[in-house]
């Protein structure tokens, strides 16, 4: 693959990547436990439906259709088909009959996604580092967390 396909190509990767992503993922296991161990009430559902929000926002971005063929997107495609609709079950079981069961569960479909969301990560890397030690050192790419931090990968050292 020429370079300019591989800058592309990561390009496309970095518009379905979110910096903090998969905390933010692993969190809703969290707000789920606060709800059963610390308040009943409305609070830490609230903040559950807040962050389940912000993941349906960002995983509707992605077209199932377009990306199916294109194997860089697989772990996403699964994600958004399987994982989320699961997750999505097992909380609204969860807010009707909090039980640590459905907790338990819940942390096993986010650990998968966090496992996808590591090897996605991983590839784009792979990427850049590839492009920097192919013809243009100093690609870089910078982005923002879900706190507003400011991350850059690139320009890998050989």
């Amino acid at each position: 693959m020429d370079l300019n396909k591989k800058i592309n190509k990561v390009r496309e990767m970095l518009l379905y990547y979110h910096k903090g992503f998969g905390n933010e993922i692993v969190h809703l296991s969290t707000h789920l436990e606060a709800h059963l161990l610390l308040d009943k009430g409305d609070r830490y559902k609230g903040i559950f439906e807040n962050s389940k929000k912000r993941v349906k926002e960002t995983y509707e971005l992605i077209d199932s259709e377009e990306m199916k063929n294109n194997k860089d997107f697989k772990g996403l495609l699964k994600i958004k088909a399987k994982h989320l609709p699961k997750l999505w079950n097992l909380s609204d079981k969860f807010f009707q009959n909090p039980k640590q069961k459905e907790i338990d569960k819940f942390r096993e479909i986010t650990r998968e996604i966090w496992e996808i969301g590591t090897e996605y990560h991983s590839k784009m890397m792979e990427q850049i580092r590839m492009i920097n030690l192919n013809g243009n050192p100093d690609f870089h790419i910078a982005i923002m967390d879900y706190k507003n931090d400011l991350f850059e990968y690139g320009r890998f050292q050989t």
